[in-house]
């Protein structure tokens, strides 16, 4: 992961830079994490997909001194302790909006990808189906709202680019909409950055009910 970091230092040292990989799980659970969550592997490249998908570990990360400090600063506004519950969901946001997130590919799934044993602990005993685990964390949306609110409230500190700003205030536009009717219309465009079909649906849910909403 170092060798790849410094590669990609050598042509901009000063840009805020985070790389990851993919994970080999063994023991009591085997597969790949991107396998497992049926995602594409440079979905964290894309800004607006990774506001709505959190789930990158963090043992698969690595950054340069810049996405340090983005990072650092981001904490000093307390974005994490207030609007997000994991420190992987908070470094993977703040370094997709604050500088550049980059998958690193392995010639060998043994040699160059994270090898993660899964004892026995590590496994939920609470078995869901996929759609009823994507209903259940339908309210995750309100959160991914509050996220992308804070970052417009600290946009000219965090130094964010203006396309990372107009996808924000597009976000907020549909977080203040009273009426379901308003949401759907401006959402709709935004589905295509959600990572499977499900929670396509789960998004179009959101739309028309959104958790806490007086507007159904």
């Amino acid at each position: 992961m170092v060798t790849h970091l410094n590669s990609y230092q050598e042509n901009s040292s000063n840009e805020p830079i985070l790389i990851y990989t993919d994970m080999l799980k063994f023991g009591k659970a085997t597969g790949t994490f991107f396998e497992d969550a049926k995602m594409n592997k440079r979905i964290f490249e894309d800004f607006r997909k990774v506001i709505f998908e959190p789930r990158l570990s963090g043992c698969l990360m690595s950054f340069n001194k810049s996405m340090r400090d983005k990072i650092i600063n981001a904490l000093k506004l307390r974005i994490h302790t207030r609007h997000i519950s994991g420190h992987d969901t908070f470094i993977v946001r703040i370094a997709a909006f604050s500088g550049r997130v980059k998958f690193v590919q392995g010639t060998s799934p043994i040699n160059n990808i994270m090898n993660y044993r899964v004892s026995g602990q590590n496994i939920s005993a609470r078995k869901r189906t996929r759609l009823r685990a994507s209903l259940d964390n339908c309210q995750w949306y309100n959160e991914h709202m509050d996220f992308a609110m804070i970052m417009l409230t600290y946009q000219k500190i965090l130094h964010l680019s203006t396309d990372k700003i107009l996808f924000l205030k597009k976000l907020q536009r549909i977080n203040e909409s009273k009426f379901f009717i308003s949401r759907l219309l401006k959402g709709l465009s935004l589905i295509k950055y959600q990572k499977n079909t499900i929670y396509k649906v789960v998004w179009l849910i959101w739309l028309l009910w959104k958790p806490g909403s007086k507007s159904l």
